[in-house]
């Protein structure tokens, strides 16, 4: 019967050790939830001031690039380019992961291209280099920062 008894017991503890996990379980998952939530507002919020950021970067003629991945062919390619100076940089370049950058106002996805040209897409446009997309923006630059006068 004593035997008896301490199995039962030692059931019970384990049922009950099983409920507190899943009401612990239960009480996480509403935290987490909330605070997903509250993360990706603040990333929402922080992309969108990226655009007067570059332009501010642009208008002083300084830029900010986040740290180079040597992990990473594509991103050390990219800090290659920025390097070499032989295209207008944005203001703004910044890594938020493989492959995938801010470049001045725009979020891109990049690639190794043939030759070892980098290619990039933003807003589901077909791919293209890299350096059309510093032209478009150094272009798009420049006509906000000196418009043209009517007289």
């Amino acid at each position: 019967l004593r035997e008896h008894i301490e199995e039962l017991r030692n059931a019970v503890a384990k049922e009950q050790k099983g409920f507190m996990a899943a009401d612990h379980c239960a009480a996480l998952k509403t935290h987490v939830s909330e605070e997903t939530r509250a993360a990706k507002q603040e990333v929402q919020s922080i992309l969108k001031m990226i655009p007067e950021l570059d332009a501010a970067l642009r208008a002083r003629k300084q830029h900010v690039y986040s740290a180079e991945v040597s992990s990473d062919s594509v991103d050390v390619a990219l800090h290659a380019v920025l390097r070499a100076g032989t295209l207008t940089p944005p203001g703004l370049v910044c890594r938020l992961g493989p492959g995938d950058y801010m470049i001045g106002k725009h979020r891109v996805h990049l690639q190794a291209g043939p030759g070892g040209t980098l290619l990039c897409s933003k807003d589901g446009e077909k791919v293209h280099p890299l350096a059309d997309l510093f032209h478009e923006q150094a272009q798009h630059h420049a006509s906000v920062a000196q418009p043209h006068q009517n007289f």
